[in-house]
């Protein structure tokens, strides 16, 4: 049954204060999700989970300046105010803060929040400024809402990171909760810039998903060279004409300092332009649950071609090389939300057929405990 009760529309900061003062002193549990809008299914899972754990439930709904760079897609961002104000009060969400950018960010804001290191790695060194946007705007979220906990996607797992650290170094009261990434029937990670994909351009879209499951078979198998797999990736997306790599790495899933060699817990993480849609994905490789996954010894279908119209990448590293290994991956396996400064674990397939288990078995360590 539908909720039918009325959804509270907060824009002014000072009313949005009052309110949750309001909620405290009756003794709530306050829930802040951050989005831009243009809400998808990946946004209402977050609702959905906080609902769970909180008794008040505040979506802020901003399109933040500061996330964007000079020549990147402020303008055009997908808006549907009215119809992600319905999805929200059909979940029973009891407000939504929708301030005004002139209001977040008056005439002569000078001042910013930057987490150093993490910034500057993966999606950062190609957006040089889009995570002191992003800290900067949660900062001010968490000081006018003040929420008990928030939730954040396991998809844009950089910033979980970034958030999660500027918690710890800046004190803020807020428990940091994630939900794991959220996808189409075909694997592709849902994403607001979606919407920028033409049908052409779905089969390049899917070479995201498609490299992560690769990138989990091999490991099963036994490799364990970074630049080797790295390469398994490259082969798997320039198969697809039209995906053009922006970085593919292999990283430590906490520092995202690059790796040469897989370690016990390695973050595979991508990023590729496809049109006008620029599309990030991820999968946390744990050595000690690959030999619990059946669906990674026997590769997917190979994805549909795009039709011969369709233009070949103008990127010249993205030239075809040798016939690619990839296969698609089927959805993964929903996992429940983890608590702030627990790392995020993020599946690259799902369901396949089974099929004995690949020769080679990762080393048996101790199961980590979840902090």
């Amino acid at each position: 049954m539908k909720n039918t009760a009325p959804i509270r529309v907060i824009k002014g900061i000072a009313e949005m204060r009052r309110f949750s003062l309001e909620a405290r002193k009756r003794g709530a549990k306050i829930a802040l999700v951050p989005t831009m809008g243009a809400l998808h299914a990946g946004h209402l899972a977050l609702v959905k989970a906080a609902r769970k754990k909180a008794d008040t439930v505040v979506v802020s709904i901003f399109i933040n300046p500061l996330q964007f760079g000079p020549r990147e897609d402020l303008s055009a961002y997908p808006r549907d105010l009215a119809g992600d104000l319905e999805k929200l009060r059909e979940l029973g969400v009891v407000a939504a803060f929708t301030p005004e950018a002139a209001e977040v960010f008056p005439p002569g804001h000078r001042t910013h929040v930057e987490v150093e290191d993490l910034s500057t790695r993966l999606c950062g060194r190609a957006r040089p400024t889009h995570f002191r946007g992003v800290a900067t705007v949660v900062a001010k979220l968490f000081a006018i809402v003040q929420p008990h906990h928030a939730w954040f996607g396991q998809k844009d797992y950089q910033q979980l990171l970034i958030v999660r650290k500027m918690v710890r170094d800046l004190n803020f009261e807020v428990e940091v909760f994630d939900v794991p990434t959220v996808r189409d029937a075909d694997g592709l990670a849902l994403s607001s810039r979606n919407a920028y994909l033409t049908p052409e351009q779905r089969p390049a879209a899917l070479t995201l998903q498609q490299a992560l499951h690769v990138a989990a078979r091999i490991i099963a198998k036994g490799e364990r060279s970074a630049a080797k797999i790295i390469s398994n990736l490259r082969e798997v997306i320039r198969a697809q004409p039209g995906a053009d790599i922006e970085y593919l790495s292999i990283c430590h899933p906490e520092t995202l300092h690059e790796l040469d060699t897989i370690e016990v817990r390695t973050l595979v993480a991508l990023a590729v332009r496809v049109g006008r849609a620029r599309l990030i994905d991820n999968a946390l490789i744990d050595l000690r649950e690959l030999g619990q996954r059946p669906e990674l010894a026997k590769p997917a279908k190979a994805a549909p071609a795009v039709k011969p119209s369709a233009k070949p990448s103008s990127n010249p590293a993205a030239t075809p090389a040798a016939k690619p290994v990839a296969k698609p991956a089927a959805r993964p396996e929903a996992k429940r939300a983890s608590k702030s400064g627990a790392v995020p674990a993020v599946k690259a397939a799902g369901k396949m057929p089974p099929k004995p288990a690949a020769k080679a078995k990762p080393p048996a360590t101790k199961k980590a405990s979840r902090r």
